[in-house]
């Protein structure tokens, strides 16, 4: 996971393995909770931008060793910190903590490499 800044948004790219287009899912909610477990995710921010990536093969099942899922620090004007849920039955959970208000935000994927892409405007 990779996240940028530049002039009018903060940027979070989210890399894959292999040529299939990810399904995703993003709002705005109050309080995240984990998928399977129902525990609280505690992430740093004002508000928090759910993001649930469907089809998500475990590590392990395509020979991988499993990713760091430790919080990736914001360092743009929008976004505070990227935190994983962690992924449950073929779905990887994120949670996006954002400073001070429910910014504008858009997500597409590209190839080549594959990968899904979050912009969060300033």
């Amino acid at each position: 996971m990779i996240v940028g800044n530049y002039d009018d948004y903060d940027q979070i790219t989210i890399n894959f393995v292999g040529t299939n287009t990810p399904e995703w899912t993003a709002e705005y909610i109050d309080n995240p909770t984990q998928q399977g477990s129902g525990r609280p995710i505690k992430y740093d921010g004002d508000h928090a931008l759910n993001l649930y990536i469907k089809n998500v093969a475990m590590p392990f099942e395509v020979g991988r060793d499993d990713p760091n899922l430790s919080p990736v620090p914001g360092i743009g004007s929008a976004v505070s910190e990227v935190r994983s849920g962690g992924t449950f039955e073929g779905q990887a959970q994120f949670v996006i903590g954002l400073k001070d208000s429910k910014h504008p935000y858009k997500v597409h994927t590209e190839q080549n490499p594959t990968r899904l892409i979050i912009d969060v405007q300033h």
